[in-house]
């Protein structure tokens, strides 16, 4: 699998891998990793995407505000232009083809 680096307002990530995982709902569910461990869930499973085929899924743009560009830098999924609100946030719905 191809490693990839994570620059967030926090800290730059080297070496990251991701790995598709499925929420109960059996939405796409994309866990990062990088060389210390665990670093985030780039997807969030919420209230409205039992709507949509099971390869959708939301970016958490909330906790990941570079999930979009990390997902387009990687190739592994393509925005629909639908978003789904929760709370006081609006998510990005993709289509992921991994």
């Amino acid at each position: 699998m191809q490693t990839f680096t994570i620059n967030t307002e926090y800290d730059t990530y080297n070496n990251c891998t991701y790995s598709k995982k499925m929420y109960g709902n059996n939405h796409v569910a994309i866990q990062l990793f990088c060389e210390e461990g665990p670093l985030a869930t780039l997807t969030t499973n919420i209230y409205g995407i039992e709507n949509y085929p099971e390869n959708y899924s939301c970016i958490d743009t909330n906790n990941c505000p570079w999930g979009e560009d990390l997902v387009a830098e990687l190739g592994i999924g393509k925005p629909t232009g639908n978003y789904l609100s929760s709370g006081f946030c609006m998510y990005p719905v993709y289509e992921f083809i991994i």
